[in-house]
């Protein structure tokens, strides 16, 4: 697990201030309420991008009823203008009872994180491999239904579209992360490398993934053409990675 330090080291310096700035303000907000801050994702598997990624952070409170979590409601409305800082509030009953239904979230939190205030909350939760095969027949085949209605209703609207892929194909490769688990392989780690192994791995189309890795990171102009048939190339990976899936498990 990197350190406060490596961290630091990995983040620009403005980016790294608003996060500090945010975890003490969050202190200085709950007080005894606060159990923990931890920040995972891009950012703490250095995969942090300046203008694109968002610095996913974990709060847990004890109580985090809404009442307690609108509270932070301008103060993390800020971060996330400032600094792309994206929090998710849990409640310290949810850590402890939740892993059976969100065992993807979960998993993902605990493949590289770096607790920034308070206890290591994420280290004791324990993952059941048949919760896990669940959820990811689900969110596939729900990510699928979801993409084929955004699809059809966002057409011709070349920023729509583009937006629509960008948000399912970063919860793409989160999911690709997990179906390493269910195979009993380490997961990959960085973007490049899960796209590279998971075209081999499950006989995906390698460029296709390579071009919505692109997309994501704004690193390539494409005409409305060229994200519709993005898309379209998209919808035709989630179906046959589902067929994969679905004759192995």
């Amino acid at each position: 697990m990197p350190s406060m330090q490596e961290i630091a080291a990995m983040l620009p310096q403005s980016v790294q201030a608003g996060l500090d700035s945010y975890v003490t303000s969050l202190h200085t907000l709950y007080g005894d309420n606060l159990l923990s801050v931890i920040l995972y994702g891009s950012a703490a598997r250095g995969d942090y991008i300046a203008g694109v990624s968002d610095l996913n952070v974990l709060i847990v409170l004890r109580d985090a009823h809404i009442q307690q979590v609108k509270l932070a409601a301008d103060l993390s409305i800020q971060a996330r203008d400032k600094h792309a800082i994206e929090p998710r509030f849990m409640s310290l009953e949810t850590i402890e009872t939740a892993s059976d239904v969100l065992p993807i979230a979960f998993l993902d939190m605990q493949e590289q994180y770096v607790v920034l205030h308070g206890d290591d909350v994420l280290n004791q939760v324990v993952i059941e491999r048949r919760n896990l095969r669940f959820q990811c027949e689900y969110q596939l085949r729900f990510m699928l239904l979801r993409m084929r209605n955004l699809y059809l209703f966002s057409r011709r609207d070349q920023r729509l579209m583009a937006a629509h892929l960008s948000r399912s194909f970063t919860s793409l490769l989160h999911l690709l992360r997990s179906l390493y688990r269910l195979l009993d392989e380490p997961p990959p780690t960085h973007m490049e490398e899960v796209i590279a192994r998971s075209a081999e791995r499950f006989g995906l189309d390698h460029q296709l993934m390579g071009e919505l890795l692109n997309l994501k990171r704004k690193q390539k102009r494409f005409h409305i053409e060229g994200v519709e048939s993005l898309f379209e190339g998209y919808l035709d990976l989630l179906y046959d990675l589902i067929q994969v899936v679905d004759n192995w498990m």
